[in-house]
């Protein structure tokens, strides 16, 4: 992938440009432009035997809340969490409480879990939210048994 990161840097000359891992994205004031790119960019992959993914790229305003690496982008900056990534959430939960009470995990891989989850939700300056869910989950593992 550094060779895209060359490429949209170096000879597109995007300014606005991210990358992780194998998801990125181009930021331009011109839609017309975003759409070169982007048959720049499948030419560009298809000599290396790579495409664009034809459901996930897309060309939305700035102003249109979009899904980045499993997280919602809203035009005011804040960020949350996709639902998609909530329900996931909620269902190994609920896998972990069951697997809790049968005696096959144990509490403190539980809590090691969920906590790596709290501090990945913590990324969404939406505190408010965390310590909510943060709370509820606490309380649920810790009283039921």
């Amino acid at each position: 992938m550094d060779g895209l990161d060359h490429f949209c840097k170096e000879v597109l000359r995007a300014k606005g440009y991210v990358r992780y891992v194998d998801d990125f994205a181009l930021f331009h004031g011109d839609p017309k432009q975003l759409v070169t790119w982007r048959d720049h960019i499948a030419h560009f992959l298809q000599g290396r035997r790579l495409c664009l993914h034809p459901e996930k790229t897309e060309i939305v305003e700035t102003k249109t809340p979009t899904t980045f690496l499993g997280f919602v982008l809203l035009p005011d900056g804040y960020r949350r969490l996709s639902e998609t990534n909530v329900r996931r959430f909620r269902n190994r939960l609920r896998g972990m409480r069951d697997r809790w009470r049968q005696g096959h995990i144990t509490r403190e891989e539980v809590v090691a879990r969920v906590c790596a989850w709290i501090a990945h939700e913590e990324g969404t300056s939406l505190l408010f939210v965390v310590q909510n869910n943060a709370y509820r989950i606490r309380r649920e593992l810790c009283t039921q048994r």
